[in-house]
């Protein structure tokens, strides 16, 4: 129904090829299987609290890259720290506790995960799709209080400080949240969107076949060469994660990288240090030398562009004497 914003949820994803993707209320397994093109060297998994949507997708799927699980996202348990990339399209609007539930998922992202859902901004009162649903909610004899709880869980997500308020409690920063206005396809045909309509209702075989035809009726003006058609707008709301890990600590900074450059015994590059995870930032940084000023750069400026200083000071103050030539025996170029 909502495939017409697979565009924008992919691009906000920025799934890499070799992302480790979650995709929340996966369905029948469309945007699983989407994503799984995207992550061509790494894995994705879809959860879905729906049996038969689970089973409809395991059975259009032969992927081993691929793996579907029956559970509610609120709770289900999800490994720590697993996923790189979560996605969902229009699979977070009806959890009972957002904040609850977005931490919950949040714990099975690595320190830095993104986020990233559609969910539907607040519909217009006159606009196509609000007037078609209450029309079709009449025609099935919906209860009136069923097709306001509906709605009103629908439109749980539907305005950005909401969102924004959810997330943050949930530990996500760098939350953004952008409008998209597109088209929403309902099926193939009126027929075929009565079928899809009534399935996701639940009341498949006792809907009477008089009740059938007014519904096709009323979606048949909707009737296009791309399907049923009609406008919606969404956001997409997209965030990293930034709160603690799930050993309830705070992710530790990586040691300094190995730099490797002209060593002060001799021109050349030094070997890269034998270090355990245990105290490696203070081996790698004791091996790193500063790096020469030159004489024709101005004061303060690296002798070699882009390196940092890693003394503090140095590159400042009285000038030192330049290398000596290459034919020259080799000295130390700084204490």
């Amino acid at each position: 129904m909502v495939s017409g914003f697979n565009d924008a949820l992919f691009a906000a994803a920025a799934i890499g090829e070799h992302d480790r993707v979650l995709d929340i209320g996966c369905g029948s397994g469309q945007t699983t299987r989407l994503a799984a093109r995207l992550a061509a060297h790494g894995s994705v998994v879809g959860v879905d609290i729906s049996r038969p949507l689970i089973e409809r997708a395991r059975a259009s799927t032969d992927s081993e890259r691929i793996v579907y699980e029956l559970g509610d996202a609120q709770s289900h348990p999800f490994p720590p720290a697993a996923y790189d990339v979560a996605i969902s399209r229009g699979g977070v609007m009806f959890f009972a506790d957002h904040a609850a539930a977005f931490t919950h998922i949040g714990g099975a992202l690595r320190p830095g995960g993104r986020l990233v859902f559609i969910c539907p901004q607040p519909p217009e009162p006159d606009g196509e799709e609000a007037r078609t649903l209450g029309l079709l909610g009449s025609l099935t004899g919906q209860p009136e209080h069923s097709q306001v709880e509906l709605r009103r869980a629908m439109g749980s997500l539907s305005e950005p400080a909401r969102v924004h308020e959810v997330l943050g409690e949930a530990g996500f920063g760098k939350v953004t949240v952008t409008p998209v206005v597109g088209s929403t396809v309902w099926g193939r045909d009126a027929a075929d969107a009565v079928d899809f309509l009534v399935s996701r209702a639940g009341t498949g075989d006792s809907v009477p076949a008089s009740t059938r035809a007014a519904m096709e009726d009323v979606l048949r003006p909707y009737e296009t060469g791309r399907g049923v058609v009609m406008r919606a707008g969404v956001w997409v709301g997209s965030r990293r994660y930034a709160r603690r890990g799930a050993c309830g600590s705070f992710p530790q900074p990586r040691p300094f990288p190995a730099v490797t450059f002209c060593g002060s015994a001799a021109w050349g590059l030094r070997p890269r240090p034998r270090s355990s995870n245990a105290g490696g930032a203070e081996r790698v940084r004791q091996h790193i030398q500063p790096v020469r000023r030159l004489r024709t750069r101005p004061k303060g400026v690296p002798g070699v562009w882009g390196l940092p200083q890693f003394r503090e000071g140095a590159g400042r103050g009285k000038r030192r004497r330049p290398p000596a030539p290459w034919s020259a025996p080799p000295r130390r170029l700084m204490k």
